[in-house]
């Protein structure tokens, strides 16, 4: 009963020990009593402590295999993002108000960022024209500056900026456009670009996007 009663109380370094002794055909066997103790204790802690080891084994193998199955979902690619079929019918409106929302964030969109005529906006910017963009200051004449020298296309007609979706509620109105951008090694990716502007008398009088500072 003592014996049995030691070799329960062996821990893990001891088991391990156990059974390199136990793989070692060298000794001889009882030439001490001692020997013959370890021999016994030995014996009955390994084959108490290998199915615990096995057990130990099978629990890190399944939370190997779970971490990688995890990581290899993490890095599978996302959806891209793609742009409406029709995207013109998106700043269209049944609701008069919403319609004419729409139409100036088109303009906006298509004579103003697309095409370049900044000598047309008066029409659908104010003067005050809050802006939230940090790298813009407020004012139509700020906007204007800054966008105004980039050179005008030969050719106009159509608003050809990949749009997603156009919401207007209230005074609001916002542009959801497809943004291309690429990651740390070079490999492209979309995500989404925003143009929110509040709408005051016809005109866009505050604008918000996600632009951040370099």
């Amino acid at each position: 009963m003592q014996m049995e009663d030691s070799a329960l109380a062996v821990g893990p370094g001891r088991a391990l020990a156990c059974l390199r002794l136990r793989g070692l055909s060298g000794l001889t066997p009882s030439r001490t009593p001692r020997v013959r103790m370890a021999r016994s204790i030995c014996g009955l802690t390994c084959s108490s402590v290998q199915p615990k080891l096995l057990g130990m084994r099978i629990r890190h193998a399944a939370l190997l295999t779970i971490a990688t199955l995890s990581a290899s979902a993490l890095a599978r690619p996302q959806e891209p993002v793609n742009p409406a079929a029709d995207v013109e019918s998106l700043f269209q409106d049944h609701n008069p108000k919403l319609n004419e929302m729409k139409q100036v964030a088109y303009h906006i969109e298509r004579d103003l960022l697309q095409c370049n005529h900044w000598d047309e906006a008066e029409k659908w910017l104010t003067e005050r024209y809050v802006q939230h963009n940090p790298l813009v200051a407020s004012g139509r004449a700020a906007v204007v500056k800054f966008f105004g020298s980039r050179p005008k296309p030969a050719s106009c007609s159509k608003l050809t900026a990949p749009v997603v979706a156009v919401l207007a509620d209230g005074d609001l109105v916002a542009v959801v456009t497809v943004a291309n951008r690429k990651d740390s090694k070079g490999e492209p990716y979309t995500t989404t670009w925003f143009d929110m502007w509040r709408i005051k008398d016809g005109k866009a009088d505050e604008h918000w996007d996600p632009m951040t500072k370099p």
